[in-house]
């Protein structure tokens, strides 16, 4: 975890308050909100890749290897 967040800041608490009252007061609430450090490289991937792409992408953020991929 610590190769993933070098040189990044937490998300601003305003960022991540501002977005639950949004949820808390939406007529039609989403299932999922995302904000935040890397949410959008992250979503953004797991959205463009398919389950193996993915599976890889998240092995090589995080400095892992995995057998047979």
């Amino acid at each position: 975890m610590d190769k993933l967040f070098t040189g990044l800041s937490a998300s601003d608490p305003e960022l991540i308050a501002n977005l639950m009252m949004d949820a808390v007061r939406a007529e039609s609430p989403k299932a999922v909100y995302a904000a935040g450090t890397l949410s959008e490289e992250f979503l953004g991937k797991r959205a463009a890749l398919d389950d193996d792409e993915f599976y890889r992408f998240m092995l090589k953020k995080f400095d892992l290897s995995s057998p047979g991929i």
